[in-house]
């Protein structure tokens, strides 16, 4: 059967939750990026903002299982894998890596919140990603999470690469090595991304 064709999904403003994990973001985690507590409140502010006012978030996560090579991180079902609970919204539903949604856009009519499950670092490697942000119209896409040199890299690459307006939050992403994400940030700056605040973000 022959699907009918979809109108793209319009919005002014879509935003990126970055792998915003236990292991990643908590002191106590496997993998934490220095200082993780310093942006605890804009990631919190952020999304309960994006809830109140309808703005829909897409969210990655990385999700390992017991015996995958190291480093041992975000191993589905125990606490490092979980989202910080002040990341989260009501209404959200979860795409793993390796399983199709036709039109994964179509969630948004009745989620608020898509987590993209994700086995290595790029979220494209998820399989209803792609289509995902080629099938959404946001006039920009606001990233924040962690970590600046690896998947907010990626996502960062992803969205110039299909076209996307990119405006990344630097009050609410971290790096694992400062001088590294520095000159990553750089980079993307230098090939198109933008950058912002949490304040510029809420208050727009």
């Amino acid at each position: 059967m022959k699907l009918e064709s979809r109108a793209m999904k319009k919005y002014s403003t879509v935003y990126v939750d970055i792998d915003t994990q236990n292991d990643f973001i908590d002191p106590h985690g496997s993998l934490p990026v220095p200082d993780g507590h310093r942006i605890y409140s804009n990631l919190g502010r952020l999304v309960q903002h994006a809830g109140t006012q309808g703005i829909p978030v897409i969210s990655s996560v990385c999700a390992h299982k017991e015996g995958d090579p190291p480093p041992i991180h975000c191993v589905m079902d125990t606490w490092g894998y979980l989202k910080l609970g002040f990341t989260l919204l009501p209404r959200r539903v979860t795409l793993p890596a390796l399983v199709h949604v036709p039109q994964p856009d179509a969630l948004l009519d009745n989620y608020q919140q898509i987590i993209l499950q994700k086995h290595v670092i790029s979220v494209f490697t998820n399989v209803n990603a792609d289509p995902l942000v080629r099938a959404v119209d946001a006039d920009s896409w606001v990233l924040f999470g962690v970590a600046t040199e690896y998947s907010v890299q990626e996502w960062v690459r992803g969205f110039l690469e299909r076209g996307k307006r990119v405006r990344l939050v630097t009050d609410a992403i971290l790096p694992k090595d400062s001088d590294e994400g520095r000159a990553v940030l750089e980079a993307l700056c230098a090939q198109g991304a933008e950058t912002t605040t949490t304040e510029k973000v809420i208050s727009a």
